[in-house]
């Protein structure tokens, strides 16, 4: 089962994910891979572009390692983020091939303050952006696809979502996905 938790930055993914029994826990690439000198917020648009697609590109490829896997990031994340930097055509054109390439997303709302670290951005307003434009991919997402993929909205404490991202977990295995 192939399995993604998205939401903007700083609403606990990483931290649930890291908190979930799974076998195959894919944790924040971009931290661990990607980011070398700069913060996505030191960076000019071209850096950011390129960073962006190397992020696209790395996710991707990691993804399709794993028949089963559950993952703190979708790449749907990473779309709402080339919002920033590319038109909404093209990434609306990404979306489009991702419409089989999950079995169920989690989205995480925003539900506690961000906390300020040296890679994602402090400014809420962005945090707030970021969040609408992944509800909105979303709900293209729900919209053109035939029900193959679940999506939840999890919301509560981090005790709380756990609780219920493996409660779906549990009922899709017991199900047959």
């Amino acid at each position: 089962m192939k399995i993604a938790l998205t939401g903007a930055h700083g609403v606990g993914k990483t931290t649930i994910l890291y908190n979930l029994e799974h076998p195959n826990k894919l944790q924040e690439l971009a931290r661990k891979y990607l980011i070398k000198d700069k913060k996505p917020s030191d960076m000019t648009d071209k850096e950011r572009r390129v960073f962006q697609y190397k992020y696209w590109d790395l996710l991707e490829k990691t993804e399709d390692n794993h028949n089963d896997f559950i993952s703190d990031r979708s790449l749907i994340d990473v779309l709402a983020y080339q919002l920033d930097i590319d038109s909404v055509f093209e990434v609306y054109a990404r979306l489009i091939k991702l419409l089989s390439r999950y079995d169920i997303l989690f989205y995480i709302p925003i539900e506690f303050p961000l906390v300020v670290d040296d890679v994602r951005s402090p400014e809420i307003e962005y945090q707030l952006l970021i969040d609408m434009r992944i509800r909105s991919l979303l709900n293209i997402f729900q919209e053109s696809h035939d029900d193959t993929v679940r999506i939840y909205t999890i919301k509560g404490t981090v005790s709380q979502r756990i609780n219920a991202i493996n409660k779906e977990i549990a009922t899709a295995i017991t199900n047959g996905k």
